[in-house]
């Protein structure tokens, strides 16, 4: 997790400097904060890059009903998953030099407090 302020101004310009590249995904909400991701470009290829907030996919995606009914047992947990404006980040990498092989990302901060 990061500031945006940080993550453009300091780190992003170091790590490039370095050989690196980054992606920075905003978390939903009102704070100037999310996810990052840093990459050497010389082994990796950015394919691509994005960012789902937890909170709407775990309410409302298909795919999450079953995590959903697992929360649901959990209503202490449920409630923090759904109230805080936590994303996941999710980068696709490919590994260069090696066709067809890629890498996928999955980046999030999980905070709870009950």
């Amino acid at each position: 997790e990061v500031a945006t302020k940080c993550f453009e101004t300091y780190l992003l310009p170091v790590m490039q400097e370095k050989g690196y590249d980054g992606h920075h995904a905003v978390k939903t909400g009102q704070m100037p904060e999310g996810e990052a991701i840093f990459f050497n470009l010389s082994k990796y290829e950015c394919i691509q890059t994005s960012w789902v907030s937890l909170k709407e996919s775990i309410q409302n995606d298909l795919g999450c009903q079953e995590l959903f009914q697992s929360l649901q047992k959990a209503p202490t947990v449920l409630r923090n998953v759904t109230k805080k404006h936590t994303i996941l980040q999710l980068t696709v990498l490919k590994c260069l030099g090696l066709s067809d092989h890629y890498i996928l990302v999955a980046n999030t901060h999980l905070c709870y407090h009950p």
